[in-house]
């Protein structure tokens, strides 16, 4: 008789044990309950992971953003016939990840396609007035991304015709 009250009284705490964990974790609060994430970014933990294209508390800010503007450029390979300075604008491209640069290389008048992911820019290779370009770069700051920021990018600029090819390497003061 004394084994079985013991095992009635450890089976009914077991349960009480069981119930109160069951309860616990049910009522537990769900840290993404009411937290949105726009443009395809996910909930993990109470905040969003955003997808390379945008950033952002909710991903509500296209990364694009901080590229866009005009920028003025220090060629650190500019050699007598290049100028040293010059600027570039960069403007809202054709899809969401995309920026149009104008005036890249102090040469080229119509709009070269970068693609922007995070803190990157890349110019995939195009032909643009007899010129292939391509490159890549980044975009830094020391701070929050302001008017201070630069960018860093190296690119080639090869002639269609003669394959004579120019590598650059600037910044871009913004």
């Amino acid at each position: 008789m004394r084994h079985t009250i013991k095992t009635i009284l450890t089976s009914a705490m077991a349960a009480v044990a069981t119930f109160f964990m069951v309860v616990y974790i049910s009522c537990s609060k769900d840290k993404c309950s009411g937290v949105v994430c726009y443009n395809g970014g996910t909930c993990g933990g109470g905040n969003c992971t955003c997808t390379d294209a945008f950033e952002g508390t909710n991903c509500q800010t296209a990364a694009r953003a901080k590229f866009i503007g005009n920028w003025g450029v220090t060629n650190t390979t500019a050699s007598i016939t290049e100028p040293a300075q010059f600027s570039v604008s960069v403007a809202v491209g054709p899809s969401f990840n995309q920026v149009n640069i104008m005036n890249l290389h102090n040469l080229i008048s119509v709009a070269v396609v970068a693609t922007i992911s995070r803190d990157t820019i890349t110019i995939l290779p195009q032909t643009v007035q007899g010129k292939i370009i391509s490159g890549a770069g980044y975009i830094y700051s020391t701070s929050v991304y302001t008017i201070n920021s630069n960018i860093s990018i190296s690119y080639t600029v090869t002639d269609a015709v003669t394959h004579v090819q120019d590598s650059e390497t600037e910044i871009w003061n913004g």
